[in-house]
């Protein structure tokens, strides 16, 4: 009788939580650069800092890690826009620190921005991805389904507006936004950028035809 394949053991001089910290910061970034197909688990185990076989002690396949990788980046971005919507009172406000906050999470996690709009087109694409995935591919969308519903309740939004249209409106501009963030230089630009959609978010773009 043959015996299982014993995975990889945890990789001496790290803690646990450390290495596997590390695989999820380095398969963020590799995700993002080089999508799914490209980046390797080989590049992203010798990034953290590890073997790949060690790196299959914490994950026990790409699909797994890129899984991972979205969960923990879906968390940080769900925690800034609800924070944003629990600190201000209009549905725009609320769009518009949501986005601020997500402005200063990019300066603080280099890549997780680019990672989510690499994930949005990546998840469908991929049947591993997707059938892992789909629930939580779909809370993004479900929030602001949320915050707009609200906003449409109180007055803020007109009834004629459908919601769902609205949804992936805001979904692919911001998605752009992401995508636009691989072009740029720095991060001062990239906020520039935001604050620009913001800008367009309140009215301030265009000034009223004479």
């Amino acid at each position: 009788m043959a015996k299982a394949k014993k995975r990889a053991g945890r990789p001496t001089g790290a803690t646990g939580e450390e290495t596997q910290a590390r695989l999820l910061e380095a398969a963020c970034r590799f995700f993002a650069e080089l999508g799914y197909s490209q980046a390797s688990n080989q590049q992203i185990a010798r990034a953290a800092g590890i073997t790949s076989g060690s790196l299959y002690h914490y994950f026990e396949s790409k699909a797994e890690l890129f899984a991972a990788v979205y969960r923990d980046v879906l968390g940080a971005l769900l925690e800034a826009y609800s924070s944003a919507a629990a600190d201000r009172d209009t549905c725009v406000e609320q769009l518009c620190e949501g986005i601020e906050r997500v402005s200063n999470l990019s300066r603080e996690r280099p890549g997780l921005v680019e990672f989510v709009a690499t994930a949005i087109s990546e998840i469908p694409r991929h049947e591993e991805l997707e059938s892992r995935l789909l629930e939580e591919h779909l809370e993004l969308f479900a929030f602001f389904h949320r915050l707009l519903e609200e906003g449409q309740r109180r007055g803020e939004i007109s009834p004629d507006v459908d919601l769902e249209a609205a949804v992936g409106t805001i979904v692919a501009c911001t998605s752009g936004l992401a995508l636009q963030r691989r072009a740029l230089v720095n991060e001062d630009e990239f906020a520039a950028l935001m604050r620009g959609f913001q800008q367009l978010l309140r009215g301030q773009f265009f000034t009223p035809a004479s």
